[in-house]
């Protein structure tokens, strides 16, 4: 993995506001999420309103936590300095096999 030192000024900025974004998005999702499992009664009531029961609530939450986690994870995130595909698998897989 790249350490940030090794990215020219302009981009480490963006990848530290980047950072700085996401940690903040995924804080708020996992506040909605926590009002969901807590039963704020705000919550409990729009899901009556809409007529999708309590058990929707609780899968929005887990959706929710989910989509946290997946702002967090660097092999998901859009600012992955070294995103997995196909030549990198390939490289990986050379190098193990000694060629």
């Amino acid at each position: 993995m790249m350490q940030i030192s090794n990215y020219p000024a302009s981009n480490r900025s963006s990848n530290i506001t980047a950072w700085i974004l996401q940690v903040l998005l995924a804080l708020a999702f996992v506040a909605a999420a926590g009002a969901k499992l807590a039963s704020v009664p705000m919550m409990v009531e729009s899901f009556e309103q809409i007529g999708l029961g309590q058990a929707f609530r609780y899968v929005t939450a887990a959706v929710e936590i989910i989509g946290a986690l997946a702002l967090l994870a660097p092999r998901v995130s859009a600012f992955n300095p070294k995103p997995l595909d196909r030549h990198h698998r390939l490289v990986n897989t050379t190098k193990l096999c000694g060629r």
